[in-house]
């Protein structure tokens, strides 16, 4: 399997951080909900690591998630999986993480819903000083939220570099066919 890895830092000192928030959060591809309500999903963060639940922050991120709808009270396995994926992701951002995991977060998403959480995690990215790695397949998303490419085949990196440079001229001939692949798709689908 080829995979895209995708690392976005804004800030050189996102790791040292001492403002009380984890280091590291990881959002898995399949969602998990805890058993109980959206609230008491977003609150478990807070519960396990004995620090207050920041409800302001928990809305905001929920309403840029397009969720600020979402009745807290609905019972979490009765979401739809797009609302337990947006769910998981700002469970963990109100961790306050100085580091983001994103493992295929948005790969079950809606284009629209895909885009409103680019749009929140690179807003969030800028406003905590959080680097995020991104480990997609999709191209057009490596390319828009990424800053480095970290390309993984046969269970090994096999480039590590800059997005525009990776995209224009990748150095390994896996990448290379990567690459192509959806390019040929896509001529393929215009004919």
């Amino acid at each position: 399997m080829k995979v895209s890895f995708n690392w976005k830092a804004k800030h050189n000192n996102h790791l040292n951080r001492s403002n009380g928030g984890k280091k590291f959060s990881y959002v898995a591809q399949a969602p998990v909900m805890l058993a109980g309500t959206v609230e008491q999903n977003l609150r478990t963060a807070s519960l396990l690591h004995g620090t207050p639940f920041d409800e302001q922050l928990a809305r905001r991120c929920m309403a840029e998630a397009e969720l600020g709808h979402l009745d807290w009270t609905k019972p979490a396995v009765e979401l739809s999986g797009g609302e337990k994926q947006r769910t998981a992701l700002v469970r963990s951002l109100l961790l306050r993480p100085s580091m983001l995991l994103l493992d295929e977060t948005t790969s079950s998403l809606d284009p629209t819903s895909k885009e409103a959480v680019e749009q929140m995690l690179n807003r969030w990215a800028e406003r905590e000083g959080a680097a995020m790695a991104w480990i997609t397949h999709d191209m057009e998303q490596s390319r828009s939220v990424s800053d480095q490419i970290w390309f993984m085949g046969e269970g090994k990196l096999l480039e590590r570099g800059d997005t525009k440079a990776f995209f224009q001229g990748p150095s390994t001939e896996q990448a290379r066919r990567f690459i192509q692949k959806p390019l040929e798709r896509e001529a393929d689908g215009d004919e």
